[in-house]
């Protein structure tokens, strides 16, 4: 295209995420699961202008565009909440273009549903080998249950001293719920960080059953790794950024997260006895007045 095409390219996917977000309307959707690449997708979304892009980290107040509205206005406890159908989604939208990752994702059956023109991307891995391997050294890490990271996080004594791990338990369960309705069959997260044939099998269900709800003609797949800007711009009617394809949220930063969470729990676990600690020396000071007076 032209450069004079091209700005009018980038004007047009501008209104068009303008006029959606003004509507209470989403101008794209993400249908990939985690770790697909769609951390990278909503950091290329908002370069391209189809932002804010609703993800996680908005949920968990994490976010690098500094928006975050989602965990100013405790979203975490509507989508906890949404255990037998949908949560109120222009509640929760109404301030963003886009929805990428989950929580949103694990209700895409209804999100098809409540936005039928929305653009649809499905984010895939190579194959669900590679996506088991993936998660496995990700969010396995310290949701599975069979880790002694995720068994000392989930304890009544943790949850109590530590109330929005509480919650994002419970919304992980709403999630597993959600995605089972629409899937039409068992999809237990912690299930797949245990059984790597059973998550291989999980990944593949998703995609198909993705495939088969989107629209042929709004739905777009893209494989991250072998896919970038040329598929996803073309897709979307906008002209290529002079910058490379993002490509964040690595294994690292979940090392990071690892270790966050053990000094937390390292934390919480030792406030009694600190409390122990601090009771003793004051009665020992006491014990100490007592006998110089």
């Amino acid at each position: 295209p032209q450069p004079s095409d091209l700005g009018t390219m980038l004007r047009c996917a501008l209104l068009f995420a303008f006029v959606a977000q003004a509507a209470g309307e989403l101008a794209v959707l993400g249908a990939g699961m985690g770790r697909t690449g769609t951390d990278s997708l909503k950091a290329a979304l908002e370069i391209l202008g189809l932002g804010p892009t609703y993800h996680m980290k908005e949920v968990l107040g994490v976010s690098d565009n500094s928006n975050n509205t989602a965990y100013r206005a405790s979203h975490i406890d509507d989508w906890g909440a949404a255990t037998t159908g949908p949560p109120d989604f222009e509640k929760l939208f109404e301030k963003y273009a886009s929805a990428v990752d989950a929580p949103s994702v694990m209700w895409l059956g209804e999100l098809l549903e409540k936005y039928p023109t929305a653009k649809v991307i499905l984010t895939k891995r190579s194959d669900g080998k590679v996506w088991a391997k993936s998660i496995a050294g990700a969010m396995c890490r310290f949701i599975d249950g069979a880790t002694l990271l995720a068994q000392v996080r989930s304890t009544p004594y943790f949850k109590a001293i530590h109330p929005s791990w509480a919650k994002f338990l419970a919304m992980n369960d709403a999630m597993d719920k959600a995605a089972t309705r629409w899937l039409g069959r068992e999809y237990v997260w912690e299930k797949a960080c245990q059984d790597p044939v059973y998550a291989e099998q999980l990944y593949d269900h998703w995609n198909k059953r993705a495939e088969e709800l989107a629209p042929k003609e709004r739905l777009l797949v893209f494989e991250t790794g072998k896919h970038g800007w040329k598929e996803l711009c073309a897709f979307l009617g906008v002209p290529e950024p002079s910058v490379p394809y993002p490509k964040v949220n690595s294994k690292s930063e979940f090392t990071f997260i690892v270790t966050i969470f053990w000094a937390e729990a390292v934390a919480i676990y030792s406030l009694p006895l600190l409390v122990v600690l601090v009771l003793y020396c004051c009665c020992m000071g006491g014990r100490k007045k007592d006998k110089s007076a």
